[in-house]
């Protein structure tokens, strides 16, 4: 039987003070918000952007590639993730190599392959704020 995760939803005016890690959901402005601390925090992603790595871009374990991804910074909060459209090859081939963001700068982020060699070319969605 699956589970089924409720949330809070209704409109911005008739949104409660959630509880620490409570989650809501504005239905009519469409806006996502946890609670935290005693208040509403407002998670929305302000920034986007989508990358692609090639096998020969991470070549064997340790291996890093530095990607240009325009208004990340050191402090940025970044949520990475396979395409949604991702084969069951590049899901593979990311899981295997062990693809994960190692640093980040003024419009860059560093990925490295910390098992292996990326076998597929792999799109990666990155969020930001």
């Amino acid at each position: 039987m699956a589970k089924i995760l409720q949330l809070r939803r209704g409109n911005l005016r008739e949104l409660p003070t959630l509880q620490s890690g409570e989650v809501g959901v504005t239905l009519d402005t469409e806006r996502l918000f946890i609670g935290m601390n005693s208040k509403n925090k407002e998670f929305c992603m302000k920034n986007g952007a989508t990358i692609t790595l090639l096998p020969g871009d991470l070549d064997g374990a340790g291996k890093t590639a530095e990607v240009t991804v325009n208004g990340v910074n050191a402090k940025s909060n970044i949520y990475i993730g396979l395409s949604e459209d991702a084969s069951a090859a590049q899901i593979t081939a990311y899981g295997k190599a062990l693809v994960r963001a190692t640093a980040q700068d003024e419009n860059s982020i560093t990925f490295t392959a910390l098992k292996g060699a990326l076998s597929e070319e792999i799109t990666l969605n990155i969020m930001w704020s």
